[in-house]
């Protein structure tokens, strides 16, 4: 069957599963198709292992053609969600790449912010000098003040206190510190 676009709306009140059911799964192929000019041989593998683990549960378990219906629909969001958050991490990788100076990845009192953020989670500015105890108050608030700028730390205003925690950004770059370290 050739993949053509249809009204899903219509065929699910039509009541025509199976035509809903082929477009879904070679939605599905070519959607993996794609992904896969990435050549990834671990992403093949999970997908023909969850697809048998699902055909053999459809076959048993899942009788009713509405239900079939159901769990083939779930697949393909499953799998756009899926190509979504990778296309997105992939993305993320490189924008920090692109915007986090060396200057910045070299110098270890931005390491050892982020290092005691990822470790402590949201923390007052107090809780940082007392954690920073070898380095002077003024660069820590100006290495955060940067680091801020870069969006890697949340500075969020309470009362006369600051409390600091790290940005989603900040928690990918403290992710890539572990690794190379």
């Amino acid at each position: 069957m050739n993949k053509q676009d249809i009204d899903i709306v219509k065929e699910f009140k039509s009541k025509d599963y199976e035509k809903v059911i082929d477009y879904v799964d070679l939605t599905q192929q070519e959607l993996i198709k794609l992904w896969k000019t990435e050549n990834s041989n671990y992403l093949e593998h999970m997908i023909l292992t969850t697809r048998n683990v699902l055909n053999f549960w459809m076959d048993s378990v899942c009788q009713d053609r509405l239900c079939a219906t159901l769990i083939r629909c779930g697949a393909l969001i499953g799998t756009l969600e899926t190509i979504e958050k990778l296309i997105y991490e992939k993305n993320m990788d490189l924008w920090q790449k692109n915007r986090i100076p060396k200057a910045i990845t070299s110098n270890r009192i931005f390491s050892k912010i982020i290092q005691i953020l990822d470790s402590n989670g949201v923390m007052t500015h107090n809780e940082m000098i007392e954690k920073m105890q070898s380095y002077d108050n003024p660069d820590i608030v100006a290495a955060i003040n940067i680091m801020s700028n870069l969006q890697l730390i949340n500075i969020i205003k309470l009362g006369k206190s600051n409390l600091y925690s790290l940005t989603d950004a900040g928690i990918r770059y403290a992710r890539n510190l572990k690794v190379s370290n």
